[in-house]
């Protein structure tokens, strides 16, 4: 130590240089750490537009009202950390909320886009976990395909998750005082503005989507679907329907054919209706002249666009089965129970009660028995049991319908007893194309050289709504020229033929346009269809007043009360 040596003061210094560690000095000017932010910020809001952009085919960017403002936070977090020298793990917060919100996102625009089905925790988990077997089988795309994808995927995962602690470790502290205050300001902004929007007009401005409101709508349909499922499953199907103490002195044949995608978009659209209506007289003529009369209505589905199954089981079930929820739980509930419905009572009548899937796809042996306790059919017509190997065509795949109609009208004719027959036609199914052609014997098709097929993903989304729009109608004429043959060279004078639209037409219609389908009864017996025009059907097959008489479930009831008031024992009691 030297002598007499002035004595240095360190405190102020010590005490300037914690100063600075605790607030670090930050870059007035842009620098690679500025444009490392940026970039970040608008590639991943542009990630959470992509599911939007490639399943609803939408081109309105929209921003995330949740990610942006924590962005912000997270970054005036890891500022205030890295002055403190603290460890700054915000990213990890902001990185496990854009995967949740990606997942999310990416999830309710298949659902959307591909099922035209509103997200709903309570049936999508359940559809998800039975569908998502069905779907990757019929996709039939190479096992790598799949391990390619997920690749992909967690590659994305990964790279995000370096940029994220890139920035918010190694660069946060090099960030200039604009681009800071820029983002603050923008989470701010679309904060309040967002506020004000929602206060005034209880929703959410143009351009910007909120994943906490998703969910909580999600929620909400989700507790409003378990509410469903306890009313459907504490009802008793035998107080209503319990109609086998009502026998028939009369047992002509039935053919509930349920048409694919045949919604009144065909009379309210005037690019339909201009070529459906003309084609719908001739078909008519062309049965008054085999002797048949019509009647018809609109009846309204419980499912929009999609999910045929719970429109023909709310049919023939006599319940609204609107939701993948109810459909399984009322499914669950009656497999060891009988339900008693539209193929059942006939059953009772001494009906040979047929169910038609012409579909190449082969269900598991649980699902299978699944399906055969629930519906109840005696037999079953599958793909198996068709002896065709022609080509297949669209969803499933199929054969051509004509093929079909002709081997369930040689079925029926020879048939030793009464006939309740369940078939979903499969030509209208979307896309619409490519048609099959039609031939002049349809036995001839089982083993024609006639090229198949079904659109790939690529090729749909190359399909504009105009052509769409041609497409659709041209497979409802198609359908009907179908039928047409099927009904005047049946050889069943009695016969009573039941044409019903699953739902609206995807891709063409908008929810708008109504939940409601065509219904067309067809008889030769002009006293029986009398019956339905006491409730409110019009004579014919087309509608001077299309309006809705009924829903799908409804028909049931009303079927069974107006065919025992011809062909009953008893006429004068009939069920309600």
């Amino acid at each position: 130590m030297i002598a007499n040596a002035p004595e240095i003061n360190l405190l102020p210094l010590k005490k300037q240089m914690s100063e600075k560690e605790k607030f670090p000095q930050l870059r007035p000017l842009t620098s690679c750490s500025d444009l490392w932010l940026w970039m970040l910020l608008i590639v991943s809001n542009l990630l959470l537009f992509v599911p939007d952009w490639l399943f609803l085919h939408t081109k309105n960017f929209s921003l995330n009202l949740e990610w942006n403002l924590l962005f912000s936070l997270a970054l005036l977090a890891a500022l205030w950390l890295h002055g403190r020298r603290g460890h700054s793990a915000v990213w990890v917060v902001l990185l496990l909320f854009f995967y949740v919100a990606l997942v999310y996102r990416s999830y309710a625009a298949v659902l959307l886009g591909v099922y035209k089905m509103t997200p709903n925790f309570t049936n999508d988990l359940p559809f998800i976990a039975n569908g998502l077997p069905f779907l990757l089988d019929a996709l039939d795309v190479p096992f790598y395909y799949y391990i390619a994808i997920v690749a992909v995927i967690l590659g994305l995962f990964v790279a995000l998750a370096y940029a994220v602690k890139a920035l918010f470790v190694n660069r946060v502290e090099r960030l200039g005082r604009a681009s800071l205050l820029a983002v603050f300001l923008w989470g701010g902004v679309l904060l309040l503005y967002s506020g004000i929007r929602l206060q005034f007009y209880a929703e959410l401005p143009t351009g910007i989507n909120s994943l906490s409101s998703d969910i909580s709508q999600n929620l909400s349909a989700s507790r409003a679907s378990r509410q469903n499922v306890d009313e459907i499953l504490a009802q008793n199907p035998y107080l209503l329907y319990d109609y086998a103490q009502y026998s028939l002195a009369e047992k002509p044949n039935i053919y509930m054919l349920f048409i694919e995608s045949y919604g009144s978009v065909l009379y309210t659209r005037e690019h339909f209706s201009e070529v459906y209506l003309p084609r719908m007289r001739a078909f008519e003529a062309d049965l008054q002249a085999d002797g048949w009369q019509a009647v018809s209505a609109l009846s309204t589905s419980p499912t929009w666009g999609g999910g045929s199954w719970m429109a023909y089981t709310s049919t023939l079930f006599g319940i609204n089965v609107g939701e993948q929820s109810e459909y399984l739980a009322l499914k669950g509930a009656y497999q060891n129970v009988p339900y008693p419905n539209m193929g059942r009572y006939f059953h009772t009548q001494g009906y040979d009660f047929v169910w038609v899937v012409p579909i190449n796809r082969q269900l598991s042996p649980k699902a299978e028995a699944a399906d055969h306790a629930f519906y109840g059919a005696d037999h079953w017509i599958t793909y198996d049991t068709l002896d065709y190997e022609g080509p297949l065509y669209g969803w499933g795949p199929s054969p051509p319908d004509q093929y079909t109609l002709g081997f369930i009208r040689q079925r029926a004719q020879n048939a030793t007893q009464p006939t309740f027959l369940v078939f979903l036609t499969q030509d209208s199914h979307y896309p619409w194309v490519p048609l099959p052609t039609r031939v002049d014997d349809w036995q001839s098709l089982a083993h024609s050289d006639l090229e198949g097929g079904s659109l790939s993903d690529e090729e749909k989304d190359e399909v504009s709504v105009f052509q769409a729009r041609e497409n659709y109608i041209a497979a409802i004429t198609h359908s009907f020229d179908n039928l047409e043959d099927f009904i005047t060279n049946l050889d069943d004078p009695n016969a009573v033929i039941v044409l019903l639209g699953d739902h609206q037409p995807p891709a063409v219609s908008r929810h708008d346009d109504g939940f409601e389908t065509v219904l067309h009864i067809i008889s030769r017996d002009a006293d029986f269809l009398a019956n339905f025009e006491a409730f409110g059907f019009e004579k014919g097959m087309v509608l001077d007043d299309p309006k809705a008489q009924l829903a799908h479930e409804g028909f049931y009831s009303l079927f069974v009360h107006n065919f025992l008031a011809s062909y009953g024992t008893n006429t004068q009691n009939l069920p309600p």
